[in-house]
């Protein structure tokens, strides 16, 4: 079985640099329907040229994750199969706010946010504002849905359509289930703490990590970190 991670393409919300609405109803832009065309050019070329079969889309409820599903689908001749548990963080009190304004409405959270963004604050500590969903119960939900879906396997193909948010919870869970990723990686005295890489006779490959900001850029940031064979030596980020 292969298994698509396809994060939406560009949507209204994507532009404007803000918080999802609760109802999530933004929009793909012209690039962003250009871009779904295009994957699903992709996937289609890729489940004829193997002879591969997919019954279903699976996508989060989001306009822009619908729309990119539903590109994807019609060039397999799939259904699309709509799931809540896969949307983004449920934004709260922070519904459609510019993420340029949080200072002014919730400093506490946006210094948080911040710190996170510089790769100091563990986004596990988040003192969140009212109903804003906390990131473990976030990865929760995502996961639960995952194994839902995986655990048919009548399909070749499995294709997911969501956030970048669920998608990189996704791999976390993938990196924990298979790869000994730690469940809840520590911080000691405010800094990232790692994994000591294993030596000897194992070769340990130098990486550098450009662009560290970003829930996707700590994650990843912390699986090179905890990799047995790579030694992550430098991280910046603009």
């Amino acid at each position: 079985m292969y298994l698509f991670l396809i994060r939406h393409t560009e949507s209204e919300k994507n532009k404007d640099n803000k918080f999802s609405s609760s109802n999530d109803d933004e929009n793909l832009t012209v690039k962003g329907n250009s871009d779904a065309i295009e994957i699903a050019n992709y996937v289609s070329d890729f489940a004829i040229k193997h002879s591969y079969k997919s019954k279903s889309v699976y996508s989060a409820n989001s306009i822009r994750s619908i729309k990119t599903a539903e590109k994807i689908a019609n060039s397999i001749e799939a259904n699309i199969q709509i799931e809540e548990d896969l949307r983004s963080t449920r934004p709260g009190v922070l519904e459609g706010v510019r993420k340029d304004k949080i200072k002014e409405t919730h400093p506490e959270y946006a210094q948080q946010y911040y710190l996170f963004e510089k790769g100091v604050f563990n986004v596990y500590d988040f003192k969140n504002p009212k109903d804003k969903e906390p990131k473990r119960k976030f990865e929760e939900r995502v996961t639960a849905c995952v194994d839902r879906i995986l655990s048919d396997k009548s399909e070749d193909i499995k294709i997911i359509v969501g956030h970048r948010s669920s998608i990189t919870a996704i791999l976390l869970y993938f990196a924990r289930k298979y790869h000994n990723y730690p469940e809840n990686f520590p911080y000691i005295d405010d800094l990232l703490s790692y994994v000591e890489p294993r030596v000897g006779d194992v070769y340990l490959i130098r990486a550098g990590l450009v662009g560290t900001t970003g829930y996707t850029g700590m994650e990843l940031a912390r699986l090179l970190a905890s990799h047995p064979r790579i030694r992550l030596t430098c991280a910046c980020a603009r």
